[in-house]
């Protein structure tokens, strides 16, 4: 694996499992390296409970979003919200890791976005992308109608 030069990051990019919330790490790890992947692709996992899990190592880069692995974090939420909206439990973990990592990372410009801002993709889902936009200030894309 390659490693994650820290001082590159520059992105949070959240994403969802496209899943049902009991989705597990374990779940997530397997799909991931049954399609090649040397271990599961998002550093962070929050599952259907609000528990955070560590994925993969900040040691190294991610495999959770095309052409942005290099400068970015990726944590993943278990969950559908396409369909659902997350749990309140899933949310106040995703807000106090998204504050913790960018504690974390030498650079003070570290924007969050969701899986759909960089690739034709539906991820995090609506309901978790309303959300992320409304505290973090994405704008959003052309012609783009979410509430």
């Amino acid at each position: 694996m390659k490693r994650l030069d820290l001082s590159k990051v520059d992105q949070i990019i959240v994403h969802h499992t496209a899943s049902p919330r009991s989705t597990t790490l374990a779940q997530v790890r397997r799909w991931h390296k049954a399609r090649g992947f040397d271990d599961v692709g998002y550093h962070w996992f929050i599952d259907g409970k609000g528990r955070v899990q560590q994925g993969r190592s900040l040691r190294y880069r991610g495999a959770h979003c095309a052409g942005q692995n290099w400068r970015s974090v990726g944590i993943a939420v278990a969950g559908d919200f396409e369909l659902v909206e997350p749990t309140e439990d899933q949310l106040t973990s995703l807000w106090a890791l998204i504050e913790a990592t960018r504690k974390q990372l030498p650079r003070d410009d570290v924007q969050v976005t969701g899986h759909r801002d960089h690739s034709d993709s539906v991820c995090p889902g609506d309901h978790l992308y309303d959300l992320l936009r409304e505290r973090f200030g994405i704008p959003p894309v052309d012609g783009e109608d979410h509430g």
